[in-house]
């Protein structure tokens, strides 16, 4: 497991997962059609990519989870404090002061890798499609979880997606009509698809 790294993370440097089966499909059908542009097909798809369902053996006091109040306060305490001092910092005075860059502050300055494996949040999808109405619902939430700590990864398996296609149809069609699967127009850009950056 090679870990992602820089600012554009969503969580700072670490292995990436989803929760939800549906997001990790919807990722690779992305990346197949970046990469094959015109030529690319569900067949290309099946043949060049794969899902993994991953064990993580983790103790609860060793996740950094954004959905608690508290882990949430120590995250916009340490942005206030990089965006007071982000022009004195010379490895982020040139960059965006992004969630990932606030995150590898926390575990690499702030020692947060001595406390934390994993960090997991929610990111807000899709309320482009309730802009008409008046919804206290109108958003999806996506969790992600990043692994720090890829020691923490117990067990590998192959996740066999194929057998989910016409789940993931079903919830493309519906929820992401915007970015078709198999369209030459679906790229990955998180702005177009209606991501809110917050936790």
């Amino acid at each position: 497991m090679l870990p992602s790294r820089g600012s554009d993370h969503w969580l700072g440097d670490g292995v990436y997962f989803f929760e939800d089966d549906f997001y990790a499909y919807k990722w690779i059908v992305q990346q197949c059609s970046k990469i094959y542009k015109e030529d690319y097909s569900e067949k290309i798809l099946i043949k060049e990519y794969q899902i993994f369902e991953v064990y993580l053996n983790i103790e609860t006091e060793r996740v950094f989870d954004l959905r608690i109040l508290d882990n949430k306060r120590y995250f916009d305490c340490a942005y206030q404090k990089l965006l007071q001092e982000k022009n004195k910092i010379e490895e982020i005075k040139e960059i965006e002061l992004s969630d990932g860059v606030v995150i590898n502050f926390l575990f690499s300055v702030l020692d947060y890798n001595k406390k934390y494996d994993l960090v997991i949040a929610n990111f807000i999808l899709n309320k482009n499609n309730y802009q008409k109405i008046n919804s206290r619902l109108g958003y999806i939430e996506q969790v992600q979880l990043c692994v720090k700590n890829t020691k923490i990864i117990n067990k590998i398996e192959i996740y066999w997606w194929q057998k989910h296609t016409k789940r993931y149809t079903m919830i493309w069609n519906d929820l992401f009509y915007h970015a078709q699967p198999y369209s030459k127009k679906n790229r990955y850009n998180p702005k177009k698809e209606g991501y809110d950056y917050t936790t």
